[in-house]
């Protein structure tokens, strides 16, 4: 009859658990989404299908700072854009959320009409040029 054999799985120990506490809630949870849509004029937020407002506890900078607070920086945000929101828009989004310190941002353009995504990958800027190839 063969031996067995033992087979020993390595834990992290507690304190090393504690530290790693947010990445994993972060992976383990499902991506916050954020509407951006242009209405009567203006621009509205909802965050996970609720509508915010001007007020004090339900502005967009502190959902997402709630947001932040429950489940991390790195938590995942997946943030769909109207195309009748204008361009800068875009980058108040991003600096809304870089306030709320969350890190893990992704942008896209979605047409309802046509129901497609576009996603909008930011990369490094440089000078202004009509020819960007070179």
């Amino acid at each position: 009859m063969p031996k067995r054999r033992r087979h020993f799985v390595a834990l992290p120990s507690r304190s090393s658990c504690s530290r790693h506490l947010p990445i994993l809630r972060a992976r383990a949870q499902k991506p916050t989404v954020v509407m951006v849509e242009r209405t009567r004029g203006r621009t509205t937020y909802t965050v996970d299908f609720k509508l915010t407002d001007e007020s004090a506890t339900n502005n967009f900078l502190e959902v997402l700072a709630r947001v932040e607070h429950r489940y991390g920086p790195d938590h995942p945000v997946v943030i769909y854009l109207d195309p009748d929101v204008p361009i800068g828009e875009i980058w108040d989004v991003d600096g809304t959320a870089g306030k709320a310190q969350l890190r893990n941002l992704r942008f896209f353009v979605y047409l309802r009409g046509e129901q497609t995504l576009t996603e909008i990958k930011r990369t490094q800027s440089g000078p202004f040029t009509t020819n960007p190839a070179n």
